[in-house]
């Protein structure tokens, strides 16, 4: 026999071994705590999970990079935002970037947010703080909520655009109901 031929039939052996082998569950040793955040990237896809397994954002994007220090940044990203009652609100942004840690993501240039056909927002910026339960946004800051459009400079909302802060040359108008 060739030593190719062995060195196919040992690992056909090996192969043939291990599939037979039946699993053992991990040790408790190799699981993640449970305390700990977690962020999957799947492609150009990047999912945050808090530390109770609840998905608090994602988002799919043209493009994604990680750089050596862990930050990703994302171009052209759309996606969601989740409140921790699963009140979901769409997002949409010229890029993103995430760094490693409290599960933050900041959105820049034409951000969208929108909650409802009644509930939106728009700025240059928008920063998401899933474990303080925030938006802040600023840069040409627009919010709409129901019959109201309201201008400033800079908010603080909950991800479903229900409460805000207003801050700064605030501007509000009613709009016709239609």
């Amino acid at each position: 026999m060739a030593y190719h031929d062995r060195r196919a039939a040992a690992l056909v052996a090996v192969l043939a071994f291990v599939a037979c082998t039946p699993s053992v569950p991990a040790p408790q040793g190799v699981r993640a705590s449970p305390r700990q955040t977690l962020v999957e990237i799947e492609g150009t896809r990047l999912v945050f999970t808090d530390s109770r397994g609840r998905l608090r954002w994602e988002v799919e994007a043209e493009e994604l990079a990680v750089d050596r220090t862990g930050r990703v940044s994302v171009l052209a990203p759309r996606g969601r935002l989740v409140e921790r009652g699963g009140v979901q609100a769409e997002v949409r942004a010229d890029r993103a970037l995430y760094v490693r840690g409290n599960g933050r993501v900041e959105l820049t240039g034409r951000v969208r947010v929108r909650a409802a056909v009644d509930r939106w927002l728009s700025a240059g910026r928008v920063s998401y703080e899933p474990e303080l339960h925030r938006l802040v946004a600023s840069g040409g800051v627009r919010v709409r909520l129901r019959e109201w459009t309201v201008w400033a400079q800079r908010v603080e909302m909950d991800p479903g655009l229900r409460r805000a802060r207003f801050e700064g040359s605030v501007r509000v108008r009613k709009e016709a109901v239609r």
